[in-house]
């Protein structure tokens, strides 16, 4: 458990082209919490406001128990 949060409650959304991050994803974290290509490819990038220049990211999604899917909160990384 970390900052009261147990780790059943939370999610690593990630895109497997992104070999880099499912590399520290995979050595990090625990296989059962990976959600890997559950979404769009766009859903994993950003536009920085230059054309032709976006992020990636992996987010991290919190359960509530009161909802019945996670994506509650999410968090950016470059």
């Amino acid at each position: 458990m970390f900052l009261n949060i147990k780790l059943i409650d939370l999610k690593i959304r990630i895109n497997s082209q992104d070999k880099d991050l499912m590399n520290i994803a995979n050595k990090i974290f625990n296989p059962q919490m990976l959600e890997v290509n559950i979404m769009l490819l766009n859903y994993y990038r950003y536009k920085l406001g230059v054309d032709g220049v976006c992020g990636r990211n992996l987010n991290f999604t919190l359960k509530i128990w009161e909802k019945v899917h996670f994506n509650i909160y999410s968090d950016n990384f470059m």
